[in-house]
């Protein structure tokens, strides 16, 4: 099994820039647009598609969709992770595929002739912004792919930590040198969340997100796979691809968004019952898009009022409800439920938390004074095994326990502890060959 891969630091910074330009170009549509309209909740209700074709209750042709609200939210939440967490490979990969698949439909829906009747510099500015996000969307991609190193401070270039700790002839071996605790801190000199491998979910989440997940997926599945029987081909494929039925210029199809929903939510299931480094991100950002459309449908069904005449509803609307106020909730509880994260693997993320206390054993052989495993046992009692994992492997920084190894050197406070154990200094020197001669049978006062 291959060694767990994050983003180099100049990836990050990449993908962060991208996801401001991104969300930048988002916002500046969303802002156009309720300038375009006497009331903001008119650019909403035209999102939720109870807009004309392309027309925001006849105020204008409106460009920006759910989609462009969506991906605002996800730019301004992956940009600060690129920036700040380990899961940046994840995030940044899957807000690419994200983007790409909401803007693709507009190149060609952009170009089509049922298009005429938008303005043409309205329309040109719109295929600067889907060309401007398959191209992003792919350059980031790219790069999540190609810029990666292994985990671990320093393993890399491009990483934040310093090397594996200090310099193997640094004067000090003791807590000065590490930092406070047991053995220096909670990992080695230099440590930063950012090398870590990425933390997995926790099982409960895990199994949480991958049944909510599942469930969305399947029932939204199956109303798309209702509608084209329903409607035959001729018809569904309209909605697949959006002609004639757009409410927005930049809108993706209705059917073409659910598919993507369907494909991501399932995807990000499989991940979740993995337990894999990416889960978290995939399942979180699929479990915001299902929110964001759960609560679209909530509101133009409560727009619609069929939650005021809910019994008075046939079988398929009655569903169609419940399905809105399902997706809202799956959407919701898989986005809780995959931002708890388990503890990652790899020693530099776990601290002292493999150490044992007093010299005794430790799974690990204890950590030696760069916070690595250290199977050689410590200077402590004969025969006892490491100790808390700093200095030489036993004792609190370097000796065996309490009475011969001391809290900084080699022995207790005769033979060691602080006046001439070595204290924040190198290990005591070692004892005489010649045995120092035995005591007087009484002592002199007698």
């Amino acid at each position: 099994m291959g060694q767990t891969r994050i983003l180099t630091r100049g990836a990050r910074v990449f993908g962060a820039v991208v996801c401001a330009v991104l969300g930048l170009v988002s916002l500046a549509w969303i802002i156009r647009d309720l300038d375009e309209v006497e009331k903001s909740s008119q650019v909403w209700w035209t999102w939720s598609g109870l807009g004309g074709r392309f027309v925001g209750y006849g105020y204008g042709v409106l460009g920006s969709s759910l989609a462009d609200l969506v991906i605002v939210v996800l730019c301004l939440v992956v940009g600060a992770t690129a920036l700040r967490s380990s899961a940046a490979a994840g995030a940044l990969g899957t807000l690419a595929v994200v983007v790409i698949a909401l803007r693709l439909p507009s190149l060609w829906n952009l170009n089509s002739d049922w298009m005429d009747a938008a303005p043409e510099e309205l329309k040109s500015r719109a295929q600067l912004t889907a060309w401007a996000g398959v191209l992003l969307g792919a350059a980031l991609l790219l790069t999540v792919a190609a810029a990666r190193r292994p985990a671990g401070p320093g393993s890399g270039p491009g990483g934040y930590g310093a090397p594996y700790g200090p310099p193997a002839d640094a004067p000090s071996y003791g807590a000065a040198a590490h930092g406070p605790g047991y053995g220096g801190g909670y990992g080695p000199p230099g440590a930063d969340p950012r090398d870590e491998p990425p933390a997995p979910p926790t099982t409960g989440g895990a199994v949480t997100g991958l049944i909510f997940l599942v469930a969305a997926g399947v029932v939204l599945g199956a109303w798309q796979l209702y509608w084209a029987q329903e409607l035959e081909w001729d018809t569904y494929k309209r909605l697949l691809s959006g002609e004639a039925l757009l409410p927005t210029l930049l809108a993706p199809p209705l059917a073409w968004w659910e598919w993507v929903l369907v494909v991501l939510a399932l995807f990000a299931a499989v991940a979740a019952g993995a337990r894999s480094g990416y889960a978290r991100p995939l399942g979180m950002i699929a479990g915001a898009l299902l929110l964001a459309d759960g609560i679209s449908d909530v509101s133009a069904f409560t727009k619609a009022d069929y939650l005021e005449h809910f019994g008075e509803l046939g079988t398929r609307e009655v569903l169609a409800v419940l399905t809105s106020f399902f997706e809202l909730l799956a959407g919701l509880v898989a986005l809780v439920a995959l931002a708890q994260r388990a503890a990652p693997g790899g020693p530099w993320s776990t601290g002292w938390a493999h150490t044992a206390p007093y010299g005794g054993a430790a799974p690990y052989g204890g950590y030696d004074g760069y916070g690595r495993p250290d199977p050689a046992p410590g200077y402590g009692y004969p025969g006892s095994a490491p100790g808390y994992g700093e200095g030489y492997g036993g004792g609190y920084a370097g000796g065996g326990g309490y009475a011969d190894g001391g809290y900084a050197g080699g022995g207790g406070y005769p033979d060691g502890g602080y006046p001439d154990g070595g204290g924040y200094g190198p290990p005591p020197a070692a004892p005489p060959t010649t045995p120092p001669p035995p005591p007087p049978s009484r002592p002199p006062a007698w």
